[in-house]
């Protein structure tokens, strides 16, 4: 499973979120007895987790890049664990997290969605699952991906007032009681 984390500054408040999801990701493939990698994305490619590793702590991310090299992120994580390799019986993911604010160009020979599109279209073509995370309300999903919404809070959610209700079975204070 690959893991591409949107790491531009339109993605500034899901920077926190996004590492912790790749970090569970890794964690899930690990018990099951697969191979992960994770990667941030933006201006460059920034390795977070390496392929296979389990890491011990969650990755810290920063959000201040563009997004131009998401055709670069899917390439290093079809290399890295064969995500396009037809064959191997292997279930095989690779998760976007991103707004989909990728930054355009006018030659669709150097955009970077026209080229990443492509590259999914290639992932699917090959039995490779891709997923959408979407964190921020309005994404731009690229086609053939499966969108996923998720949202972030900013705070915890509200508590009742009103106490939880009790138990029956024994008066106040008693645990319920086996008939």
């Amino acid at each position: 499973m690959g893991f591409a984390a949107d790491v531009s500054g339109s993605m500034g408040n899901t920077a926190d979120a996004l590492a912790c999801a790749a970090w569970i990701c890794a964690q899930a493939v690990r018990l099951i007895g697969g191979r992960t990698a994770a990667l941030a994305w933006g201006s460059t490619v920034t390795p977070l987790i390496r392929p296979g590793a389990s890491p011990s702590h969650v990755p810290v991310l920063s959000t201040p890049e563009g997004t131009v090299v998401l055709p670069e992120a899917i390439r290093a994580l079809d290399g890295a664990l064969s995500l396009s390799e037809s064959g191997s019986g292997d279930a095989r993911l690779l998760i976007i997290a991103s707004d989909g604010d990728l930054a355009g160009s006018d030659d669709d020979d150097e955009d970077p969605a026209v080229i990443s599109q492509s590259l999914v279209d290639r992932l699917r073509r090959h039995g490779c699952a891709v997923l959408w995370l979407c964190l921020d309300g309005r994404p731009r999903v690229l086609d053939g991906a499966v969108p996923v919404e998720a949202t972030t809070r900013s705070a915890p959610p509200a508590r009742s007032a009103r106490p939880p209700p009790r138990p029956s079975g024994g008066p106040a204070g008693d645990p319920p009681r086996e008939p």
